[in-house]
């Protein structure tokens, strides 16, 4: 009796440990089938690509040099790349976002410049965003913008100067809407020395765009002031004349 026990319990164990065995047979193939399918079949590929965020930009634009390869398993695509050929061969965009929209699409997400002031470079009329970045030209000079002017010399002094003025409307308008529908246009000759020309023939200096916030807590106490030029480049020690 006991000799039968033994080898029903012998028995027992054995096909335990091939069930074990099998189990992480087909765990192993399982895993592998998935792997498969997930990084080198098309069953989980490219297959619609969408554009979304763009305003001046066309959707096939944006397509073009992003280039997303179609069959391609999604949890393949370098969505890094895509990224930098967008904002590299398009100025126009200021960030982009690419993500996987499983099981077969992709998501390119864009964020526009959006211009605040103009210049003229060599006849050339120039758009910059809020960061100073010119990012389009036009055939005329758009009347919904101010015009930025510069004496600046030099290629390289004068976009700083023509962006410093950018940040600084960029701010005015953000900040200050009420000063900003006074202004009239701009003039910066360097990086520190922005000037908005007001209504009524006054001169608001306002320098770098640098300490906007302590600039703005006094300029508005300042033009209550009977003035032609009113200087914020300082703003603990502010001036008129």
């Amino acid at each position: 009796m006991s000799q039968r026990l033994f080898e029903q319990r012998r028995r027992a164990g054995r096909w335990q440990r091939w069930r074990w065995r099998v189990l992480a047979l087909l765990v192993v193939v399982l895993l592998g089938a998935a792997a498969y399918v997930l990084w080198f079949s098309d069953v989980l590929g490219v297959r619609d690509v969408e554009v979304r965020g763009v305003t001046t930009l066309e959707p096939a634009q944006v397509l073009a040099v992003a280039k997303v390869p179609t069959g391609e398993p999604l949890a393949r695509l370098d969505t890094g790349a895509v990224e930098r050929r967008v904002t590299e061969q398009l100025p126009r965009v200021a960030t982009v976002e690419v993500r996987r929209d499983w099981p077969h699409g992709v998501v390119v997400d864009v964020t526009e410049r959006v211009a605040v002031v103009w210049t003229r470079d060599d006849g050339t009329v120039r758009a910059l965003d809020a960061e100073g970045v010119a990012f389009r030209t036009f055939t005329r000079a758009p009347k919904d913008l101010l015009e930025v002017t510069s004496t600046a010399t030099g290629e390289r002094s004068r976009r700083r100067a023509v962006a410093a003025a950018a940040q600084v409307l960029a701010d005015v308008k953000r900040r200050a809407p009420e000063l900003y529908q006074d202004v009239r246009s701009v003039r910066a000759d360097t990086r520190d020395d922005v000037r908005l020309e007001l209504r009524r023939g006054r001169t608001l200096v306002w320098g770098s765009p640098d300490q906007t916030t302590a600039k703005l807590r006094v300029v508005d106490r300042l033009l209550d002031l009977r003035a032609k030029v009113y200087d914020v480049s300082a703003p603990d020690t502010p001036t008129t004349s």
